[in-house]
């Protein structure tokens, strides 16, 4: 099968969810089962759960150090990814969930 456009990143942000992630890092929530979730960070030394996650809208944020993003730049992080990251990111995380790379390009033939 041809390639047919790049990879949609939003679409496979939208497929990856957060809590996979935490899974896949061995993160464990604090309060787990709810749609808003805080972690120690794994970006800095944190004795008190600092990382805020809405597992619903796929973002987080950290409240002691600058860490802040969407599943994406989460999975980039924490994998070190510097050049192509958000590309690394999202082939690193289909790969984690299962999905096929093919399934998740854009169509060349629609803007």
């Amino acid at each position: 099968m041809p390639r047919t456009g790049l990879l949609d990143f939003t679409k496979i942000r939208d497929a990856i969810h957060f809590q996979t992630v935490l899974d896949h890092y061995d993160l464990k929530p604090e309060k787990p089962g709810t749609k808003q979730v805080k972690i120690n960070c794994p970006f800095h030394d944190d004795s008190t759960p600092s990382l805020s996650i809405n597992l619903e809208k796929g973002i987080y944020n950290c409240f002691g150090c600058p860490a802040e993003g969407n599943v994406l730049d989460f999975i980039a992080e924490m994998e070190g990814f510097t050049e192509n990251r958000i590309y690394q990111a999202a082939k690193y995380g289909l790969e984690l969930i299962g999905e096929d790379p093919q399934d998740f390009r854009k169509d060349n033939h629609h803007p």
